[in-house]
């Protein structure tokens, strides 16, 4: 994996691209509260044949270094700056989650430079359970176990659930209880209608955390947007279903 500096860390992110090329329209994908890229595993390997694509480990997570933001508006500010390390011009965000928050974010305060959103699994406020800070606060290993009951659909395979927890696992308690404190005070519900960019909105229809009302929220609010919901998919949607995800997200690239 490459890195990049910013703010005196080293900022892991994994990219087809031995060189990143400023000028050349890329995909950046952002995992949300807690993650790592290896939630976009599967989309990489399926659009670094024809974009240039690149999966970010934000700060605190993966091997990325820092200890993470307590605020969307933080991670915004940092996503920024590793736009502005890479040199990078036109962008298309791919945000799960908490980042699709950043996405969002990014939409009001860096419009100059992106192409469009791509806001999975996520919601204009996210309002997160006290009983969610209490567990992570208490057993962490637990509170992982518990929340992946949550995360995935039903019918999800068991190797998918532990490949997930085993990945979560790797976090620290403290980045993640941050994590989930900037998703309890993010609320944009006013500012959608601003928005002016191609935008796609992906959800599972079994998804438990962001149920689908919030991506119809999202849908009905930003002008010309797309609403798809996968059937046999939670919160996990690319991950559960990687190849209907990545045919959504392939038409909608290509008719933008």
């Amino acid at each position: 994996m490459p890195r990049v500096k910013i703010s005196g860390n080293s900022i892991y992110y994994c990219s087809n691209q031995r060189k990143i090329k400023p000028d050349k329209e890329a995909l950046l994908f952002v995992h949300g509260a807690g993650g790592s890229s290896f939630v976009w595993r599967a989309q990489f390997d399926f659009f670094q044949r024809d974009y240039q694509t690149i999966l970010i480990n934000l700060p605190g997570h993966g091997d990325s270094g820092g200890e993470g933001k307590s605020s969307i508006d933080g991670y915004r500010d940092f996503v920024r700056g590793f736009l502005d390390a890479l040199g990078l011009k036109s962008v298309w965000i791919i945000g799960h989650s908490m980042g699709g928050a950043i996405a969002i974010s990014l939409a009001f305060n860096a419009h100059e430079r992106l192409n469009g959103l791509v806001l999975v699994g996520t919601g204009a406020k996210l309002k997160v359970a006290p009983m969610i800070f209490q567990a992570l606060e208490g057993d962490f290993e637990t509170a992982i176990r518990q929340s992946a009951q949550l995360s995935f659909a039903k019918d999800t395979a068991q190797d998918i659930i532990d490949a997930h927890i085993k990945e979560m696992l790797k976090g620290k308690p403290g980045v993640m209880i941050n994590d989930f404190r900037a998703c309890d005070k993010f609320d944009v519900r006013e500012q959608l209608p601003d928005i002016d960019l191609p935008t796609l909105i992906i959800c599972g229809d079994e998804d438990q955390l962001t149920p689908t009302r919030y991506s119809e929220y999202l849908r009905e609010r930003i002008k010309d947007s797309q609403l798809n919901i996968i059937n046999g998919a939670g919160h996990m949607v690319a991950v559960e279903k990687p190849e209907e995800f990545n045919s959504i997200l392939g038409q909608f690239l290509l008719r933008k």
